[in-house]
């Protein structure tokens, strides 16, 4: 039974994935409302956040719209 639980599992994450990742996803994501704080970010979250994204230039990790991208750039 192992097998089968398994391979449900696996069926599950191929569904969503590909929910996630469609055009009619896409659009409604785009749709949504910003969230933005209204005080800007506390200093230190701000520094780390810039720490993040220096060290992405830097060594080229993470993907092309940064740590955050998909809140970002949901259309991506």
């Amino acid at each position: 039974m192992a097998s089968r639980e398994s391979h449900d599992k696996e069926e599950a994450a191929r569904l969503l994935t590909r929910e996630l990742r469609s055009k009619q996803n896409a659009r409604f994501l785009r749709g949504l409302p910003a969230f933005q704080l209204r005080d800007g970010l506390p200093d230190k979250m701000q520094g780390l956040l810039d720490q993040l994204e220096q060290t992405e230039r830097t060594y080229g990790g993470g993907n092309q719209a940064g740590a955050l991208g998909a809140a970002h750039f949901p259309e991506r």
